[in-house]
């Protein structure tokens, strides 16, 4: 059941790790182990929604309103096996 933050990005440009954005939105893209996945997206300890996994891939849209640290981790439905944190500024 690992889950994997491999990008963030908005509007087809990446965001690194520790990258910053002035941009209202992001796109949080993943992978699962587990096909179907049910997942939730939390900032910090915040969750932020959930979805399901399209087969192993996640793509899960993130409003940010406003300026400051986003934290984001991927985790299952139960709250466990948190994927790696990427975080984002948010100015």
């Amino acid at each position: 059941m690992a889950l994997s933050i491999i990008r963030v990005s908005t509007n087809g440009t990446a965001i690194p790790n520790g990258g910053s954005t002035t941009a209202p939105k992001v796109t949080i893209s993943g992978r699962t182990d587990t096909p179907d996945q049910p997942f939730v997206v939390r900032d910090g300890e915040t969750e932020l929604g959930g979805a399901t996994a399209d087969g192993t891939s996640i793509y899960y849209d993130v409003d940010l309103p406003q300026s400051k640290a986003y934290v984001f981790t991927l985790r299952t439905r139960d709250g466990n096996n948190p994927s790696n944190p990427w975080t984002v500024y948010k100015s």
